[in-house]
């Protein structure tokens, strides 16, 4: 069985759960009573189960919509037990009607209902029966209200901490790219007004279009080619540097910035400026099934001696960000070494 399958059989069992309790129910009542007589159990059990529907919907639709969601609990418990004494009354009396019709058309055999004589265990097993479906259909409401607050608490949290996490990236980021424009104006370089340019691109970005938890990822590699001709200002010789993208559909979203960390981590530690032979390698695929990220540079050796594990705010963040949005749904690896580090991110669409 494929997984549109199962999902389809899921949803269809998800929402016909309700009628096989009811179904079920039908069964160990008439199940229960085929000792007396099978049509009377017939008749008993299709009798109970419509009136503890009829009951569940007056309680879900009325009582619970009208009272019980505007805190008005007294008025809520008491119309439900009137509302349960009316029912019991109507369908004693209904039963009767309909037992005391068979019986004088010989159709069943039970002599005490011409006076209407034991008639005790009856009204006891139907109150009890809608007691239990009044109590159900409360408590039901109860859960699904606890679950929903849990849930809307739990959203209101991630939120938190996704802005949270959304407003230290901002100053990391702007610090670094003040470092590299104050090495480009105090060398006199001719690329300093241009990359003032570039950072400016690069702040509306940050600061407009960042804002909100999803973003187009053709925004976010047109940020990602800007961050790369910027950092190319300050260097004399082009550096092998590659930017491979594969992209199925423009407008598929993600986390805004989620990748800035590792390629800004790309450039910091595989000192370009300095390593003739050093790289950096960077590729972004997205098709039907999933999201694909590499990034890779070469390892300078003071680097790696200096710091083994990359353990940054923007790294820790990144991490933080995709539980948030992921969960479980994405793998990241990362392989570091003293000749290279490689960062592989996949999540599941």
């Amino acid at each position: 069985m494929n997984e549109n399958s199962k999902s389809t059989l899921l949803n269809f069992i998800s929402k016909h759960k309700s009628g096989g309790l009811w179904v079920a129910l039908f069964i160990i009542l008439f199940s229960g009573g085929l000792h007396v007589d099978w049509l009377i159990s017939l008749i008993s059990a299709s009798i109970s189960v419509l009136s503890m529907l009829i009951l569940d919907r007056i309680v879900r639709c009325i009582l619970i919509k009208e009272l019980l969601r505007n805190h008005r609990q007294f008025f809520y418990y008491l119309i439900g037990f009137i509302t349960i004494t009316i029912t019991v009354y109507l369908e004693v009396k209904f039963e009767i009607f309909i037992f005391k019709s068979l019986y004088e058309k010989n159709l069943i055999k039970i002599p005490e209902l011409k006076n209407n004589v034991g008639l005790i265990y009856p009204v006891f097993k139907i109150s009890l029966l809608l007691l239990a479906t009044f109590t159900i259909s409360t408590v039901s409401y109860f859960l699904t209200k606890s679950k929903e607050t849990t849930t809307a608490l739990e959203n209101e949290k991630l939120d938190m901490e996704l802005r949270y996490l959304k407003a230290q990236i901002n100053p990391h980021f702007l610090f670094n790219a003040l470092n590299n424009i104050y090495s480009l104006v105090y060398t006199n370089d001719e690329n300093a007004p241009e990359s003032i340019l570039k950072l400016s691109e690069m702040l509306r970005y940050v600061t407009d279009e960042c804002q909100i938890d999803k973003i187009s990822i053709d925004k976010e590699i047109n940020y990602i080619d800007n961050f790369i001709d910027f950092q190319l200002m300050r260097m004399e010789v082009h550096p092998n540097i590659t930017f491979k993208k594969d992209i199925k559909n423009a407008d598929f979203i993600l986390p805004p910035m989620i990748l800035q960390p590792f390629i800004e981590n790309s450039f910091k530690h595989s000192r370009l400026e300095s390593n003739k032979e050093g790289y950096i390698n960077i590729e972004i695929c997205q098709n039907e099934k999933e999201f694909y990220f590499m990034a890779e540079n070469s390892q300078s050796p003071c680097t790696f001696h200096k710091q083994t594990e990359r353990s940054g705010i923007g790294i820790i963040n990144v991490k933080k960000r995709l539980d948030l949005a992921y969960r479980k749904n994405y793998t990241l690896n990362i392989e570091n070494n003293s000749q290279f580090y490689r960062v592989e991110l996949r999540i599941k669409l």
